[in-house]
């Protein structure tokens, strides 16, 4: 074991061990990032097999994108404060990339359900269907249909930018039954989004009556 520890490597060697281009670590050597352990006498650089878990430490946190600069900071004088709280910043900042990720998911297991559906689809023609309970958010105020899609831009975007949630969400109008069955589709009418937050109500589950229009839009 001792003789082990007591090992150099090459470039080429380490690199091969961490499983990397090679070129990475001449970069992180020039940058003054991952410097070798030191050089032989003809002039090649050598690592050891001590620095193997340093250089994991620095591709995982520079996997979450934290600065070269902040790196080269810690690791020059590292320490556990200092290393909790590179980590509570990086912990949050994944958090918001893993909320992204799941905006996307949702988005597209929408598009996937949503075109399932779509083959099937008798315009004008009222099916009934089971669904589940879901939460969903009503806008506060009435918005105005029968103005232009240019016009209802501002505030259908101001109502999810409120809700802090992307246009990949759930969102539509709310007529009231009276309305609808009168065909006034283009008065007051409020905005909805499917999202469990404070103020969401819940749909309750149960039968209901759906039917499809295709509009000029």
């Amino acid at each position: 074991m001792k003789n082990y520890v007591e090992k150099t490597f090459s470039t080429g060697e380490f690199a091969k061990l961490l499983e990397i281009n090679k070129d990475t670590l001449l970069y992180y050597d020039k940058i003054d990032l991952f410097k070798p352990a030191g050089t032989h006498p003809n002039g090649y650089r050598y690592y050891t097999f001590e620095q193997f878990d340093q250089f994991v430490a620095i591709q995982s946190l520079r996997a979450v994108e934290l600065p070269i600069k902040e790196l080269k900071t810690y690791f020059e004088a590292p320490n556990i404060q200092a290393l909790q709280h590179l980590a509570i910043e990086q912990r949050d900042r994944v958090a918001v990339e893993i909320q992204k990720l799941q905006d996307i998911q949702f988005f597209l297991e929408r598009v996937v359900t949503l075109t399932k559906e779509m083959e099937g689809v008798s315009f004008g023609k009222v099916i009934i269907k089971k669904l589940l309970e879901e939460p969903v958010v009503y806008s506060e105020e009435k918005i105005d249909w029968s103005v232009s899609m240019e016009a209802l831009y501002e505030p259908c975007t101001h109502f999810l930018k409120k809700l802090g949630v992307k246009s990949t969400a759930a969102h539509g109008v709310v007529y009231s039954k009276e309305a609808f069955l009168k065909g006034d589709l283009e008065g007051l009418n409020y905005l909805f989004c499917r999202l469990d937050n404070a103020s969401a109500r819940n749909k309750p589950a149960g039968q209901y009556a759906i039917i499809y229009h295709q509009g000029s839009y």
